[in-house]
C-alpha cells in the first residue's frame, strides 16, 4: 500500500498504518519506505481543501509512505489511515504482490545431540512433560536421533515426518490406524497426550498476549490443568 502525506502529518499516518497491522515482514514490525517529493493538485468548485485555494494549482511537499499489508486486514488499515489523513480526498494506491512469505507449519523437526534408545527417550519425554502416562509405538530398543514434534493432535503429519527422515514423532491423540500407518512407514511414535504436549507453550502465549494488549486486560491460563481422564 502506498499513500501520499503532507510532511506535517507523516508520523501520525505512518503510526496508524503500522499500529493497524501494516508493515509486518517476518518478525519485524513498523516496516515502511519513505520518499520525499512534491504533490500537485487543484481544488475544484465545492471542495474544502486542507491545503490550497479553489481554482489554483497547489504544490505541496509530501512523503510517499510505502508498506506491505496482508489482504485480510487491508480494508481496516485503509479505513484507519483515511481517518487520520488530513486531506479531504486521500491519494493512495494498492498494489497486488505475489509474495507468499515463509510457511512456518505446525511442528518442528531436529536432531538430538546423542543417539538414544526409543524406550529411554520415551522416559525422558514423560519426565520432561510431567505426564501421568504415555504411549509408545515402535521397537523400544530401536535407536532414535531425528525427532519431529507437534503439540496437541499431530497424527495427520505422520507421513510428512517420515518423509523428512524423522525417527520418532512426539505428539498426542494417536489412533489405532494411525499407529499402524507409522509402523508400516518405519516411524516410531510417542503419544504424550494432547494436553501434556500443549501445556508447555501456555506461559509463553500468556506472556506474548499480555505484552501485545498491555496491562488494561488481564490474561489467565485456565486452571483446567490436567488430562481429562484416568488410567486404570
Amino acid at each position: 500500500m502506498v499513500v501520499f502525506v503532507p510532511k506535517t502529518h507523516v508520523k501520525k499516518v505512518r503510526d496508524t498504518i503500522t499500529e493497524s497491522g501494516g508493515g509486518w515482514i517476518g518478525n519485524y514490525s513498523h516496516c515502511t519506505f519513505n520518499i520525499d517529493g512534491f504533490g500537485t493538485f487543484m481544488p475544484r468548485e465545492g471542495t474544502n481543501p486542507f491545503i490550497g485555494t479553489e481554482g489554483e494549482v497547489e504544490v505541496v511537499e509530501e512523503i510517499r509512505i510505502e508498506t506491505i499489508v496482508p489482504e485480510s486486514i487491508l480494508d481496516t488499515v485503509v479505513e484507519n489511515m483515511i481517518k487520520v489523513h488530513p486531506y479531504e480526498e486521500v491519494a493512495y494506491d494498492v498494489y497486488l504482490l505475489n509474495n507468499e512469505g515463509f510457511d512456518y507449519g505446525y511442528g518442528r523437526i531436529g536432531e538430538l545431540q546423542d543417539i538414544i534408545a526409543l524406550g529411554d527417550f520415551a522416559k525422558y519425554v514423560k519426565k520432561k512433560l510431567n505426564c501421568k502416562s504415555i504411549k509408545v509405538i515402535g521397537d523400544i530398543n530401536k535407536n532414535v536421533r531425528r525427532v519431529a514434534v507437534c503439540g496437541g493432535s499431530g497424527a495427520e503429519f505422520i507421513e510428512i515426518a517420515s518423509k523428512k527422515g524423522a525417527d520418532v514423532l512426539v505428539t498426542g491423540d494417536i489412533k489405532y490406524h494411525e499407529a499402524q500407518l507409522a509402523i508400516n512407514l518405519g516411524l516410531s511414535l510417542i503419544d504424550a497426550n494432547h494436553y501434556d504436549t500443549e501445556k508447555v507453550i501456555l506461559p509463553y502465549l500468556k506472556e506474548y498476549i499480555q505484552k501485545e494488549v498491555g496491562n488494561s486486560i488481564d490474561i489467565y491460563i485456565s486452571n483446567f490443568n490436567s488430562v481429562p481422564y484416568e488410567i486404570f
